[in-house]
């Protein structure tokens, strides 16, 4: 609270503790507006013209915790300064200049950020067909992103001004006069709680945007070519070419890092041009065997990627009419995003606590520095499926399984160069572990101080994350029932098991951000003009290792005041299972119109609590949001 005078008698030692949870917001508010349009133009019995065009806004506002300001990682007046606190602020009681110190700027309240992303799209093409079934096609296509962001934010020179001492106006507004006499100053308390003036010149929106380009032509070409004593040979074609563009624009705050407790970096941008053929034929061999050869050309402006065509071949066996086999090879390329190559260095902090195994001391918030790579190279993937189908029909069991389809499929996916941040499948408290115990993935990604061996950031940088092997299972039950009296049911279970996701040799299935087993159940009704659905999803849960802010006072309160020096402490918690269920009804039998009241997450599911994110569920992974309701009007003109 306020304190007028501190002095050395006021310290109280002890651990300074924030409520993050009071402040941060638990979702963003979210405003979407959308319009669409498609008309088509029937020239002749063989050509269409057609024109798509939308445009779609998102406004989103988030509010997070107060701008927490640590002096000894803040600059001073100028870029290459340190924060320090000067001997002759009157709220120094310790008469030398302090370097040392952190704040949580309450007195801001929350830090609100605010969004906008605005996605123009238009397409415009002709199609139609010739000859004896050839059918073509050709479009332009231009859509664009522009994400425009706004946040309050505290400033790194002028919270230096503040402590080294203001100036005060007749109407009570503060301003910096390095000139002006001690005695007529007005000092930042960083002991105190600090009025509305103080927080109004500390403080300034901070506008930064990026832009995303995309401009396309495409043609294809589809038809048959001639026929085989099993069937007609099928071949399809086209060329695309498109033109990308990325720019991002930062503030200069940024750019010198002046924001307090945010994010660092400068503006970048880039381009690329890129030519695609690709070809594809589907080729009876028996009346039971097809096979499928296809394969894709791409030429890219970048520097450095290889240009080559990926193969695909495919084949499936169908030796009764209730069997199925099928399995196919293909192999993919992917080009590191624009973003990934060009983004300049930036400085970002956790929004939760740490501890460092190697010192065992917490760590309030930890920096994050990210930055492109122009050395990346293209993401290479070898894939495979194989799989088998059973759909008996009328055929067996005197048609009793009729209406019944029976799936099971296993896939692998083997990548070379694998881009991504490590973020992408690790928590930063996997980094401080990973590095301590002297895995290579991590060695170089948690970067410390050689002196007093403290942890200065982590490093999550674009990079190519070597190898990396994706296998497991997918499976389907479906059911399909009519009757003359009561209508159609359909019940259908889908299931994907996740055997293993190694990223150089590390298996993270099961892991937090992957759990090994998701499914999805659906139970549908139709008669008439009414239908009803119910879909049911399913999340298994998983066991979590996580080094824990408290860690310290569990293992002080297990042992006493005297812990081991080789005791080291884990928080080993539970993610549980999730089951998310999604009703829905329809009426279609009123004014040419459907009508839908459904309702998602009906049950008000609450994510399964992971101490590791603010919002409580693993965002991205379990479902988070409450129950929403929505009622739908369609008409077709």
């Amino acid at each position: 609270g306020p304190v007028g005078d501190p002095t050395m008698d006021d310290l109280v030692p002890g651990t300074n503790l924030f409520n993050y949870q009071l402040e941060s917001g638990f979702k963003s508010e979210v405003k979407k507006y959308s319009i669409y349009n498609r008309t088509v133009h029937t020239f002749s019995d063989f050509v269409e013209g057609f024109i798509e065009a939308s445009y779609s806004r998102v406004e989103s506002k988030s509010e997070s915790a107060s701008t927490p300001i640590d002096i000894e990682d803040s600059k001073g007046l100028t870029e290459g300064d340190a924060m320090y606190m000067p001997a002759s602020n009157p709220y120094n009681p310790f008469g030398e200049d302090i370097y040392y110190g952190r704040y949580r700027f309450v007195e801001m309240g929350p830090r609100v950020t605010e969004v906008q992303s605005d996605s123009p799209r238009i397409v415009a093409g002709l199609e139609g067909e010739f000859g004896d079934g050839w059918n073509w096609d050709t479009a332009f296509l231009y859509a664009s992103n522009r994400v425009a962001d706004n946040s309050l934010v505290a400033i790194d020179y002028k919270m230096q001004q503040a402590l080294l001492g203001l100036g005060v106006n007749s109407d009570g507004t503060l301003f910096w006069d390095p000139n002006l006499p001690a005695d007529q100053r007005r000092y930042f308390n960083w002991f105190g709680y600090d009025g509305r003036e103080m927080v109004d010149f500390l403080t300034a929106w901070n506008p930064t945007h990026a832009d995303y380009r995309l401009t396309q032509v495409d043609a294809h070409l589809s038809g048959s070519i001639f026929e085989l004593p099993a069937g007609t040979v099928g071949v399809a074609g086209g060329l695309e070419a498109r033109k990308e563009n990325l720019e991002n624009v930062k503030s200069e705050l940024n750019a010198t890092g002046m924001v307090l407790g945010g994010s660092t970096g400068t503006g970048f941008k880039g381009d690329r041009d890129i030519l695609s053929l690709y070809v594809e034929m589907d080729i009876p061999i028996f009346k039971s065997l097809e096979v499928q050869l296809a394969g894709r050309y791409e030429d890219y402006s970048d520097d450095g990627f290889e240009s080559d065509v990926r193969p695909k071949i495919a084949l499936k066996y169908k030796p009764t009419s209730w069997l199925l086999l099928r399995g196919s090879y293909s192999e993919s390329f992917k080009a590191p995003d624009l973003a990934y190559l060009y983004t300049a260095s930036s400085n970002s902090f956790s929004s939760f606590q740490f501890v460092d195994p190697v010192t065992m001391t917490e760590i309030d918030q930890i920096q994050i520095v990210t930055s492109g790579n122009p050395e990346l190279e293209p993401e290479l993937t070898d894939s495979y499926y194989g799989g088998i189908a059973f759909e008996p029909g009328d055929k067996l069991f005197n048609g009793w399984l009729d209406g019944l389809t029976i799936s099971v499929d296993y896939f692998e996916l083997e990548q070379k160069n694998l881009l991504a941040q490590l973020s992408d499948f690790y928590g930063y408290s996997d980094f401080f572990t990973g590095a301590a115990a002297g895995d290579p993935l991590f060695a170089d990604k948690v970067v410390r101080s050689p002196s007093t061996n403290e942890v200065l950031y982590i490093k999550d940088l674009y990079e190519n994350l070597s190898d990396s092997e994706y296998n497991g299972w997918d499976f389907e039950v479906s059911y399909t029932w009519k009757t003359e009296n009561f209508g159609e049911y359909i019940a259908e279970l889908d299931l994907t098991y996740l055997e293993e996701y190694s990223i150089d040799g590390d298996n993270v299935a099961g892991s937090r951000l992957f759990p090994r087993l998701r499914g999805n159940f659906m139970l549908q009704w139709r008669k008439g003009d009414w239908s009803a659905s119910v879909f049911v999803n399913y999340i298994r849960g998983r066991e979590v290792t996580y080094w824990d802010t408290n860690v310290s006072y569990y293992t002080e309160a297990y042992f006493g005041e005297g812990v081991p020096d080789d005791y080291v402490s884990a928080l080993v918690y539970d993610v549980d299972d999730q089951y998310v269920v999604n009703p829905r009804l329809s009426y279609s039998g009123l004014w040419g119109s459907t009508f839908t009241l459904g309702v998602n997450n009906v049950f008000n599911s609450e994510p399964p609590a992971d101490p590791q994110e603010t919002s409580g569920g693993t965002v991205g992974v379990n479902y988070v949001e409450p129950a929403f309701w929505y009622l739908k009007w369609e008409k077709t003109f």
